[in-house]
């Protein structure tokens, strides 16, 4: 099999779409283990969520989480230190319960092993706003123009005072990512290496897009792929990605991206059934 892939989902309503994603990891990386923050003060869930996958925790006591603000995050990197304090994955994905398979799982693990990257993550520096377009640019712009986008984060993220420098400066983009063991340890020891970047963002809007990302990309020592690998759809402007729906999957399918986000039922029901026929070990 090789490498092992570890997963750290993140939840908050629709048990059912939590279900179906954990079934379909279990069946496509053969019983990874999966580290679950479930938000249960948003919604409940049924006593036999504990058997939903093979490998499964989940965080508790959870924390409450909301939108746009520092408990994502948070939430994210408890959930990272429970997956990497009970097993030692030598991979770990970051999803939400509405993302979904799109690839083998084998040659998900095969790209990830031959792959010279430690980090698969969308990002960008955003202390000054080039007026020179790069040549090509990351497929994830969390949808929008990508001189807007710039200007939004620059007025989101960069106020005065602020702890940004030289050696440390501001990167932001989409969420969502994959790393080895080696960023694992990274993130994990992040709050107590940067106690002053962490208060700063208890306070910002979307902190979820910026902060690992300025953890992760200043580290000199990472090798990082600017692509995530999620096939994501964003409307012009918009502030959440379009539900997928089957008239999505030939693009899916060209993208070679690892996962899909977002899957929501009833609209995306068909696609997902499709992605099954694809989503597991080869």
């Amino acid at each position: 099999m090789g490498a092992q892939i570890g997963f750290v989902v993140l939840s908050h309503s629709q048990p059912e779409v939590l279900k179906r994603l954990l079934s379909t990891l279990d069946r496509t990386y053969r019983n990874p283990p999966i580290v679950v923050h479930h938000d249960f003060s948003q919604c409940s869930l049924p006593d036999d969520a504990s058997d939903w996958s093979t490998d499964l925790q989940y965080v508790r006591p959870h924390i409450r989480t909301e939108w746009a603000r520092i408990s994502i995050p948070e939430a994210f990197l408890a959930a990272l230190a429970m997956l990497y304090s009970t097993r030692a994955p030598d991979w770990f994905v970051l999803l939400s319960a509405s993302d979904y398979p799109a690839l083998a799982g084998s040659s998900v693990i095969r790209e990830l092993t031959t792959g010279n990257a430690d980090l698969y993550m969308d990002y960008q520096f955003v202390d000054r706003a080039p007026l020179v377009l790069e040549p090509e640019p990351p497929p994830i712009y969390l949808g929008v123009g990508k001189e807007k986008w710039r200007q939004i984060v620059n007025e989101r993220y960069i106020m005065t005072p602020n702890p940004f420098s030289e050696d440390l400066r501001c990167c932001a983009g989409d969420f969502w990512l994959t790393g080895n063991a080696r960023v694992a340890s990274k993130l994990n020891d992040a709050p107590v290496r940067y106690p002053d970047l962490f208060k700063y963002y208890f306070t910002s809007f979307c902190p979820d897009e910026s902060i690992c990302h300025t953890i992760l990309g200043n580290d000199p020592d990472l090798r990082i792929v600017k692509n995530n690998k999620r096939y994501t759809s964003w409307p012009d402007m918009g502030a959440h990605p379009n539900t997928l729906q089957l008239s999505d999957f030939d693009a899916i399918i060209r993208s070679g991206c690892h996962f899909t986000r977002k899957c929501l039922p009833p609209v995306s029901d068909d696609l997902l059934d499709k992605l099954d026929q694809i989503a597991v070990w080869r």
